[in-house]
């Protein structure tokens, strides 16, 4: 399945090591890569989430999307019916430093419906810096 190896959140240095990969267990990830590919810069997370409901104050969270380069997405599922599925604390708990860092950018379509699902579950994801939703819109 891969390597398991621990995140190593450094805010001064914007560097995260190893990958948010399908299997998030507290800050433990799990990664295919060798160890020396596992160093990358952080300059930014896009971020959705899928839910049950398109209100946003009635639906329930089932998964989180995250990508930190543009060729990579990780999927971690947290409300599914069906398959393993991670404890919501224990996610969120690994994923508040950088996404509550304000010098690692966030971005997404319709952010705001995002940032309320995880805000009513206890993660203030910010700053909120794109949105492709409100720049499709403006000319």
């Amino acid at each position: 399945m891969g390597t398991v190896v621990h995140l190593n959140y450094n805010k001064s240095r914007l560097k995260l090591i190893g990958k948010i990969s399908l299997v998030v267990i507290g800050i433990i990830l799990v990664t295919s890569l060798l160890p020396e590919q596992l160093a990358f810069s952080l300059i930014g997370i896009a971020f959705d989430t899928e839910t049950t409901s398109t209100d946003q104050m009635q639906a329930d969270l089932v998964g989180i999307s995250l990508a930190v380069s543009g060729d990579e997405g990780y999927y971690i599922p947290i409300g599914h019916k069906e398959g393993k599925q991670l404890p919501l604390k224990q996610v969120l708990a690994a994923l508040e430093g950088p996404m509550t860092d304000p010098s690692i950018q966030k971005m997404g379509h319709n952010i705001k419906y995002d940032y309320i699902l995880l805000a009513r579950s206890g993660l203030k994801v910010h700053p909120l810096n794109f949105d492709s939703m409100i720049m499709s819109t403006l000319k």
